[in-house]
């Protein structure tokens, strides 16, 4: 499967000890937020890099535009005689589309539904202008 979105964060690389062995796993965010429609629902889907697939995230920063292609896992486990599930959505690749050098706060600076955003009044020689249309 693949997705594109906005780098919204990438966490540091995480090393564990399992059964003797270590292993690295890294996440990154993604706003894959759609904008363009009327009501906004934020999207932040994040993905786990594992292993030597975490060294393609060296170059990556916050705003750059990505793709990502990554895999569902969904395991069954039992604890305390009950049985339970949890799903692992794990990346194995990652391409730049475009670097912006911008962070996620300037990109969506300017969207309608960002609480920061002040709204200026116009100022009376403004509204004179707009006031006089001919009809």
């Amino acid at each position: 499967m693949e997705i594109k979105g906005i780098v919204h964060k990438v966490d540091a690389p995480q090393t564990r000890e399992y059964n003797g062995k270590e292993y690295t796993s890294q996440k990154i965010y993604l706003d894959t937020t759609d904008y363009s429609k009327e009501k906004v629902w934020e999207n932040y889907p994040s993905f786990e890099f594992s292993g030597k697939t975490c060294d393609e995230l060296m170059t990556i920063n916050s705003g750059d535009t990505v793709t990502i292609q990554f895999d569902i896992n969904g395991r069954f486990y039992q604890k305390n005689g009950e049985e339970r599930h949890f799903n692992t959505v794990r990346a194995w690749k990652i391409e730049v589309n475009e670097r912006t050098g911008q962070t996620i706060e300037d990109m969506h600076e300017y969207s309608m539904y960002n609480p920061t955003l002040t709204i200026e009044e116009p100022k009376h020689s403004e509204v004179a202008e707009i006031d006089s249309f001919p009809f």
